[in-house]
């Protein structure tokens, strides 16, 4: 009995690193799209483009190419 818990043990301290390697990275995207979502509302509202998104988009890639 002990050898399983230690082997369930082992597999779970295997797999944690992945796991968690995993989440940060969908949670560092995740924060990456809300950050780019406000920053496309901010750039609707600045240049005065309502409902126009592909030529903020534009606007945005041609800023962050630039640079």
């Amino acid at each position: 009995m002990g050898s399983l818990i230690f082997a369930v043990l082992a597999i779970f301290v295997a797999i944690f690193p992945y796991v968690l390697g995993i989440l940060c990275v969908m949670i560092l995207y995740f924060v990456y799209g809300l950050v780019g979502i406000y920053i496309l509302k901010k750039a609707e509202k600045w240049f005065d483009y309502s409902g126009k998104k592909t030529m903020v988009l534009n606007i945005c890639l041609n800023i962050l190419v630039s640079k």
